[in-house]
């Protein structure tokens, strides 16, 4: 008889950096534990995704590097940008990658034989961000022309599109499955079939860098070091946390967020009553990170560094 396989999840933590290198954590008991160290692209680092099984990272470089985390393995690179990609997400069940540059590019990409399913002009110049629908049907995109896209992800074709009035949109989320969120350096949008519903500005010196939503709320990262949670139907603010330099990345998984700030500090926050649970200081200039939860054999967890070749750079 086959012997069933002993799976365990492993909550990884993944930070890019100016140095061009990727820095892997897991999450333990609250506590932030390096996994792997690896020089994934030849410039920065900026952008990356995580899900199910698969890690992507976008580099100024304009390659894709993927990297399977249950086997540990290095899938090799993608080549269709021609310019520095910007923005990755993967669909909710990982079947494939979206891929965004800052030279008018999106590519649609299927996950197993990383096949470019979709190429499409954004006409934005550059993507500064891009967030796909949990049914992974429509995608949002913005960038430096000031205008939110809408792209039909089964057809490839833009569904809709409307001006960003205040400020270059830097980011953006599904806040549930009809509102999204959008910002700018110094303005949240909460936005409901391309309507404005709720808004907020922020002054220079407090002005915004990221964004990540927990929970019916959006949590922002801001220049003066400051995280802070806005509840979505009331449109109040409480500062939760803080850094001691500009937040530069937020993202969530199960009950965690994690942030990251220019001076190469990673905290680790939990989503209940947000309390600062572990720091760890990664001596590099962070410019990204993503979070998610990925599905391990026990096997290849024991499995030692030697084993691993194809990805030398992780580590038990």
């Amino acid at each position: 008889m086959k012997r069933k396989r002993d799976n365990c999840a492993v909550l990884r933590v993944v930070v890019g950096s100016y140095n061009h290198v990727l820095h892997g954590f897991d999450i333990l008991d609250g506590t932030l534990k390096q996994s792997f160290l690896v020089e994934a692209h030849t410039a920065a680092v900026k952008s990356l995704a995580i899900r199910g099984r698969y890690l992507a990272s976008g580099g100024a470089d304009e390659v894709i590097r993927l990297y399977d985390l249950k086997r540990k393995r290095d899938l090799g690179s993608l080549l269709q940008h021609d310019g520095g990609v910007t923005a990755l997400a993967f669909t909710e069940n990982a079947t494939h990658l979206l891929s965004a540059d800052d030279a008018n590019k999106l590519v649609m990409w299927r996950a197993g034989d990383w096949t470019a399913q979709v190429r499409v002009t954004t006409r934005h110049g550059r993507c500064n961000g891009l967030a796909i629908h949990e049914t992974g049907k429509v995608a949002i995109t913005v960038g430096d022309d000031k205008q939110v896209r809408l792209w039909n992800l089964v057809t490839g074709k833009k569904a809709a599109a409307h001006a960003f009035n205040d400020g270059e949109p830097l980011a953006c989320r599904w806040l549930d499955v009809e509102r999204y969120v959008v910002i700018s350096s110094t303005t949240l949008k909460i936005f409901l079939a391309g309507k404005v519903v709720h808004s907020a500005s922020y002054d220079r010196s407090s002005r915004l860098h990221c964004i990540e939503v927990s929970k019916d709320a959006v949590l922002l990262g801001r220049e003066d070091g400051q995280l802070e949670r806005i509840d979505a139907t009331t449109m109040t603010g409480s500062i939760i946390g803080s850094h001691a330099s500009r937040i530069k990345s937020l993202a969530t998984v199960g009950h965690y967020l994690v942030s990251g700030s220019s001076d190469g500090v990673l905290k680790l926050w939990h989503t209940d009553d947000w309390r600062e649970l572990a720091s760890a200081e990664l001596l590099v200039r962070i410019t990204c990170l993503a979070a998610g939860q990925v599905e391990m054999d026990r096997q290849t967890e024991r499995r030692p560094p030697a084993e691993s070749s194809d990805f030398a750079g992780f580590d038990d």
